[in-house]
């Protein structure tokens, strides 16, 4: 055989396993990249229901600050107050006030900001500015959370001066216990605690409250935006 055949045949050989080997590296490339183009979907996916359903929850708790709200302001202004209202403003305040389902959404939002979630979404900029925004707006409530929390704490001497703190602590164990007795039998000589000192800290928890249903309402439209825009990726046009 002629040396330049012999030679032909050697680099004809060498071309077709160098494109075998490329092929082989882009076919695998491509494989990986649908493999995590899925994961992402199904991601997203979940984090629209994760989303749907805490923006449930933010309805349930828009009713809570609502209900606190309206209570504080018969409170402050010296309105006629029954036992039962000042029993769940109280409580409201100490106890219903919680960012427990908010905080499995955060977590969530976190563990979905994951690099190769964010490279897939790098084109469309408008869910990466609602996820951004979602994240400060989780951050700021739970502060504002732990904020009412930590203050109403300041309430208990004056409470227990008056006998309330027997009727909460009551109160909790009946909940622990599922009574279906929702509201104790109020002590004769149990009166509202007017204390000058617990109106102002009132006012501060108040003021809290209201910066809290500003924060939820943010939440519900940007929640809304970020499924619109989740939606759009999911499932294109």
């Amino acid at each position: 055989m002629p040396l330049n055949k012999a030679f032909g045949n050697y680099l004809f050989e060498i071309v077709v396993i160098f494109i075998g080997i490329t092929a082989s590296f882009i076919f695998d490339e491509v494989r990986q990249n649908w493999e995590k183009n899925n994961q992402a979907i199904e991601m997203m996916e979940s984090l629209v229901v994760e989303l749907e359903r805490s923006d449930e929850y933010l309805l349930y708790i828009d009713t809570t600050y609502w209900q606190t709200e309206a209570l504080l302001q018969k409170y402050l202004q010296e309105d006629d107050m029954s036992l039962e209202e000042f029993n769940d403003l109280i409580y409201n305040l100490t106890e219903e006030v919680s960012k427990a389902r908010l905080s499995s959404i955060s977590s969530f939002i976190y563990s979905f900001s994951s690099t190769d979630e964010i490279n897939i979404l790098s084109k469309n900029k408008e869910v990466l500015r609602y996820l951004s925004f979602l994240e400060s707006l989780l951050e700021e409530h739970a502060d504002l959370i732990m904020e009412v929390n930590d203050h109403s704490k300041l309430f208990w001497p004056y409470l227990e001066e008056t006998g309330w703190t027997n009727v909460l602590v009551n109160n909790e164990i009946y909940s622990l216990q599922d009574t279906t007795t929702m509201f104790l039998p109020m002590h004769e000589d149990l009166e509202i605690a007017n204390h000058e000192e617990l109106k102002s800290l009132m006012k501060w928890s108040y003021l809290k409250l209201l910066r809290l249903q500003q924060v939820n309402n943010a939440l519900h439209y940007q929640t809304e935006n970020l499924i619109a825009e989740l939606e759009k990726v999911i499932q294109p046009e």
